[in-house]
């Protein structure tokens, strides 16, 4: 299985309603894209995408300034994830 395979599918153990919230709601309206085309069927796909991203960023030290400008699209979201999953929660 791919490490994204697994991120994906454990974001929803974590999830916990929070993608129907309307703060996260509101963080997907106000960016202009998102990770995927796929994430486009629900909010609780579109958490576990973003939470895979997320994980990456941290994992590769990319974090703090959710690499640059390229994934500035999706700022609102990461800005959110971050707040869900603190990246001192996930860093070995």
């Amino acid at each position: 299985m791919y490490d994204s395979v697994f991120i994906h599918e454990s974001a929803y153990s974590i999830e916990g309603g929070k993608s129907a919230s309307g703060e996260w709601c509101d963080a997907v309206a106000r960016d202009s894209c998102v990770p995927d085309a796929y994430v486009n069927s629900n909010y609780a796909d579109n958490f576990a995408q973003v939470a895979v991203l997320w994980v990456h960023l941290v994992g590769t030290g990319r974090d703090k300034d959710f690499s640059g400008t390229q994934f500035a699209c999706m700022r609102n979201q990461l800005l959110q994830m971050a707040k869900y999953i603190p990246a001192a929660s996930i860093q070995p």
